[in-house]
């Protein structure tokens, strides 16, 4: 079923302008100038919630690359090593991304996205930001399904441990916060 679904979004519109969209969305220097420039903005214009968001966002890449990249996949790729969709099936899946050859679980990309998706959403309880955060995320998981890199439930684990990055940091910003309230 999962090699279903990722062959499916994989050669869905593969050949033509949506193999570089879904490159460009999930290329890794669009996403930190994309997620700098959303926190740079909160920071600048948001005069209640700016400079949380910025904290944030900085507690989110730490958070990620400690928790995620030097302690959680590698820990996981011990146990459960999962070969990338175009690795494992270079007939029936199209690489159209970065070739990454570690282990596809959970996904990095989802994992990030989530977890600042989270605080935005934490903080901006509108309609239109659940509308984003949503297109966002399944554009993000589409683009990985579509480069060959990862499977549904690659995706969903990284969506879940995103989540909990993104509260994590709330908590830490709660108590900071408070520390900040205090001493005034």
């Amino acid at each position: 079923m999962d090699y279903n679904i990722t062959h499916f979004f994989n050669h869905l519109g593969s050949g033509t302008i949506i193999d570089n969209f879904s490159f460009y969305i999930s290329w890794i220097p669009f996403l930190i100038a994309f997620w700098l420039l959303l926190a740079l903005t909160a920071l600048i214009w948001d005069r209640k919630n700016g400079k949380w968001i910025f904290l944030g966002t900085i507690l989110i890449l730490i958070i990620y690359f400690v928790l995620n990249d030097i302690v959680i996949k590698p820990t996981l790729a011990s146990f459960i090593f999962r070969d990338r969709p175009y690795i494992a099936y270079p007939n029936g899946i199209i690489s159209s991304g970065e070739l990454w050859v570690d282990s596809s679980f959970p996904s990095g990309h989802m994992a990030i996205t989530a977890s600042l998706l989270t605080l935005y959403v934490y903080f901006y309880r509108k309609w239109f930001v659940y509308i984003f955060a949503g297109l966002f995320l399944f554009l993000m998981a589409f683009s990985r399904m579509h480069n060959g890199m990862h499977y549904p439930t690659d995706i969903l684990a990284g969506i879940l441990f995103g989540v909990g990055y993104g509260f994590l940091s709330i908590l830490i910003i709660k108590k900071i916060k408070t520390k900040v309230l205090r001493a005034n």
